[in-house]
């Protein structure tokens, strides 16, 4: 009796696992999507805050032309 015991719970494991393997794929695929989006907004933002501060700069040159 303890053979069919011992045989059952390896088989349930091994179902286990294969459940858990499958749900595990679906979660990397989502979190590998989810670092390239971050990684694509952190560029978006640095680039932004790059133009931002170049034209800042030529808003600051231009205001003390015009006031002249």
């Amino acid at each position: 009796m303890a053979n069919i015991a011992t045989l059952l719970k390896s088989e349930i494991s091994r179902v286990a696992r294969k459940e858990v393997r499958g749900e595990v794929a679906g979660l990397k695929k989502a979190v590998s999507s989810y670092r390239s989006e971050i990684a694509a907004l952190k560029r978006r933002a640095a680039t932004l805050e790059s133009e931002l501060r170049r034209l800042g700069k030529a808003t600051a040159r231009a205001l003390p032309a015009a006031a002249e």
